[in-house]
């Protein structure tokens, strides 16, 4: 948490956020104080590994953003296709509604540790191609890919 620097130049967006060089700022309220949290970095400080809480809003604009379960929840289309992956797979996170919720959080770390990888809940790139093999296998067996290519199998489909 924090103020807004008074040394740069901030100005407010139409979306509530608030811009200081190059740095997004979303006000919110602790202890009764109006402060400001920093959602992304300055462009030349973006590190792809370090994702941020995004509100209510979208995600699907900011590449940048790892999905992951996040306080307020992330949202936007980016996250209910990725559920519509996991559903398709066999790992159940229930209506793909788009929001990065306990059952999402619940069938990537599912899916992590069936996989083989870090059981971390985000979807970073190693976790994202994984899931795009598992759909490839089950949606192009006509291209030869095979379960023994991809690994054991996985858990049944939700109907």
């Amino acid at each position: 948490m924090a103020t807004l620097p008074n040394d740069r130049g901030c100005e407010q967006l139409d979306i509530g956020l608030y811009t200081c060089d190059g740095v997004l700022y979303r006000p919110t309220t602790y202890q009764n104080t109006q402060v400001y949290e920093i959602v992304s970095a300055a462009p030349e400080e973006t590190d792809p590994v370090v994702t941020s809480s995004t509100g209510s809003t979208s995600i699907d604009d900011d590449p940048y953003v790892l999905l992951q379960l996040t306080s307020p929840y992330q949202r936007g289309a980016r996250v209910e296709a990725l559920q519509n992956a996991l559903n398709a797979i066999g790992f159940d996170v229930g209506s793909a509604d788009g929001v990065f919720g306990r059952s999402t959080d619940a069938a990537i770390r599912e899916f992590q540790e069936w996989y083989g990888l870090p059981v971390t809940g985000i979807v970073d790139a190693e976790t994202a191609n994984a899931i795009g093999w598992q759909l490839a296998v089950q949606i192009t067996p006509e291209l030869g890919y095979s379960q023994e290519e991809a690994g054991e199998e996985a858990p049944a489909a939700a109907e």
